[in-house]
């Protein structure tokens, strides 16, 4: 089954302008009912609208009975009436059929707005409850927001379907309860179920207004111009606004797009004309119309300037949009918040580079900030929960935030709570962000400050032809891996070239369009040097600088600074990263008696700005001297208990050489010497055919190990 809402369009007669509002309040007529007097007085406006707009036309006898229940097929045929609704098709209710007076209201408002019940009837006689009118005319209407019912003394009593549709219809003031209930199960009149539609028709049409002069609130208007051949008016071809005099009230105004009050109503007055002009090729452009109260109400009227005389003035040579139907205002409600990112400029952005600003925006009914909303930390706030889930560093506020979530309350200030996050680094943010029940979400993802931007013109400093990368001052690298290319002077130039050319120096603009495609445009060369980064950076020692004849053994204290291997003059020190590595060469002497060592201390640094590392060295070359050693290594075990040792070690150390270390072991036991000054292994240790070892080193860092084997005395 298919539905359609006629909905209303207003057109110019020349069918050359059209202006579409977001909803209509149709003018009202004369008619009336023959109890129209027997109508509450409460509820006389919003019948009498309904019978002038056809929705409610009485009996047969031209009778409304106010009084009486409203039925479900009443009610079906008041709103499909209402709103216009069309309807093709069928639905299979077994108590609906063709020919019933309300067989066409039923299906144009089933299911989306009535529905059956779990026996498949539509029940059409049946008369209408409270909580059944609410869910109809919320579902009707698109009504949106909500109010706690938790005041009412019968909440309780209502079902649970139907409270979403209870605090709808109260936050919009479509039903207000009566004696403090809501009184759920209860049957509904015709004069209240009237009521309740002449309510939510006023919720739905008539947009929140903010009162107050800062040109936030109002209702949005959509302007279609085009030419005789049906085609759109070119962007920037102009017209004109007006609000007619004798159906706008004296607080409404015209805001521009930058929502500034442009115009206060007097339409008789040709100076009051606002002269707007289409935004874009679809003939397009859009105004506000705005009250300052909730008693205001407007009617704007669209022309196109076609005559020779009285410019800006309208008259009968003009091209007039016949969209004379009045706009009311009335006072906003809360009905959702948003979250909004801007930049430092108040642009608002969905990706940032350093900062952005978070905001969360307390809306009304038609999607406006409510700019008379505000909070402070003695009633409630703002909530905004920021996570990041990254290693990098984020500052929310002022605490710092990784692979973790922080909560920040903030207050709320006509409308609007926001947040600063900053980072350096590329890295997304996730917003979870509530207000008094509301709440929302968002994201924005932050490109390293370094990052080059998707057009680009700098000097680069460095290239990588392993990674197929350059560097551009001061930037992070870019990939010129599938780019295009050009010479200085326009022309196509291959990936050879290119590389060629940087490596002698140059200055280019990087270009990445919006499919990801990057082009690379040189604008000047240099003769200079670019390092590669893909090409090793190395350094060499003779074996003359280290005062060695050969080197048996090299070793590095860090292999993520530098490295080294052994050529035939000497060392070749490869740079692996910033820092600093100690490389250790020895030449091996007998028995580690008479090595012979040098050291180089490498320090390692990192470009700033090309990125490209470099080497400095301090070589301590091997001396002359004879290292340290021990001689006369001697060991007696003194213990006649099997399986123990003890007893005094001897030896001799070195009398040409200064010795600064002397370390003792046997086995793993590190054996100190006694208070006689001996080396002595304690008593009952056991014994475990260990060997006995002597380290000694001298003030140049030269040192050499001894051993000998340990006997069981009674073995």
């Amino acid at each position: 089954m298919a539905k359609q809402n006629k909905g209303r369009k207003f057109f110019a007669t020349t069918a050359t302008a059209a202006l579409v509002a977001s909803a209509i309040v149709p003018v009202a007529s004369a008619a009336e009912l023959n109890d129209i007097n027997q109508v509450p007085t409460w509820a006389k406006d919003a019948v009498q609208y309904l019978v002038d707009n056809g929705s409610v036309t009485g009996d047969q006898n031209g009778n409304f009975k106010p009084s009486a229940n409203i039925t479900r097929a009443e009610a079906a045929t008041i709103i499909a009436k209402e709103l216009g609704l069309e309807a093709t098709g069928t639905e299979n209710f077994s108590d609906v059929a063709p020919g019933n007076w309300f067989y066409d209201a039923v299906v144009a408002t089933s299911p989306e707005i009535f529905n059956g019940d779990d026996n498949g009837k539509f029940n059409p006689t049946n008369n209408l409850t409270r909580e059944q009118a609410a869910k109809v005319i919320v579902e009707a209407f698109g009504l949106k927001g909500s109010e706690s019912i938790s005041s009412f003394s019968d909440a309780s009593k209502v079902a649970g379907w139907a409270k979403t549709y209870f605090e709808t219809a109260v936050a919009n003031e479509v039903i207000k309860g009566a004696d403090g209930k809501l009184n759920p199960k209860a049957n509904i009149s015709k004069a209240e179920f009237a009521t309740m539609i002449f309510r939510a028709v006023e919720a739905a049409v008539a947009p929140g207004v903010e009162s107050n002069t800062n040109g936030n609130g109002g209702r949005d208007y959509l302007v279609t111009i085009t030419g005789k051949d049906g085609k759109p008016a070119a962007k920037g071809e102009e017209f004109f606004v007006f609000l007619d005099e004798a159906g706008t009230s004296s607080g409404a105004y015209i805001l521009d797009a930058n929502k500034a009050a442009v115009y206060e109503s007097n339409g008789t007055n040709s100076a009051k004309v606002v002269k707007l002009k289409v935004s874009n090729d679809k003939g397009e452009a859009k105004f506000t119309v705005y009250g300052k109260s909730a008693t205001d109400y407007a009617t704007p009227v669209v022309f196109l300037d076609r005559g020779t005389d009285n410019r800006n003035v309208l008259n009968s040579a003009d091209l007039k949009a016949e969209a004379n139907e009045i706009t009311y205002f009335k006072a906003p409600v809360s009905t959702s918040v948003g979250i909004k990112f801007f930049d430092a400029n108040d642009n608002e952005i969905t990706s940032a580079k350093g900062a952005a600003t978070v905001q969360l925006r307390v809306l009304d009914q038609n999607g406006k900030v409510k700019v008379n909303e505000n909070s402070s930390a003695s009633d409630y706030q703002a909530r905004f929960e920021v996570e990041n889930t990254s290693t990098k560093v984020l500052t929310v506020g002022s605490t710092d935030v990784t692979q973790d979530r922080v909560v920040k309350l903030v207050n709320v200030v006509n409308g609007i709570a926001e947040l600063e996050l900053s980072t350096d680094e590329a890295l997304t943010a996730n917003v979870y962000a509530s207000y008094n029940g509301l709440t929302t979400t968002g994201s924005i993802a932050f490109t390293n400050v370094n990052a080059v931007a998707d057009t680009y013109t700098g000097a680069i400093v460095a290239i990588d032809t392993a990674n197929k990368e350059v560097t551009f001052s001061g930037k992070l690298p870019v990939s010129y891996d599938g780019a295009s290319f050009k010479n200085e002077s326009g022309n196509v130039i291959d990936e050879e070239a290119f590389v060629t050319a940087v490596k002698a120096g140059v200055t280019a603009t990087y270009i990445k369009n919006a499919d990801g495609k990057v082009s690379f445009e040189l604008i000047t060369t240099e003769t200079g040097s670019t390092p590669d980064l893909s090409e090793a950076v190395t350094d060499s020692v003779t074996f003359a600088d280290l005062n060695l004849t050969e080197i048996n053994t090299v070793s590095t204290s860090n292999a993520a600074v530098a490295t080294a291997k052994v050529t035939a003059t000497g060392l070749e020190l490869t740079a692996k990263g910033a820092g600093t590595a100690t490389i250790t060469a020895t030449d091996l002497g007998a028995d580690g008696a008479d090595d012979e060592v040098a050291t180089i201390t490498v320090t390692v640094t990192k470009d700033a700005t090309t990125g490209a590392l470099s080497i400095s060295k301090v070589v301590t070359a091997f001396d002359g001297t004879a290292p340290a050693e021990v001689t006369n290594l001697t060991f007696n075990d003194l213990d006649t208990d099997q399986g123990e040792v003890s007893g005094e070690i001897t030896f001799t150390e070195s009398a040409s050489t200064d010795v600064v270390s002397t370390v003792v072991k046997y086995g793993d036991i590190i054996v100190n010497k006694d208070t006689a000054g001996k080396y002595t292994i304690a008593q009952n240790t056991p014994y475990t055919d260990q060997k006995i070892t002597v380290t000694v080193t001298d003030a140049a860092g030269n040192s050499s190990t001894t051993t000998i084997d340990v006997t069981d005395a009674t073995s």
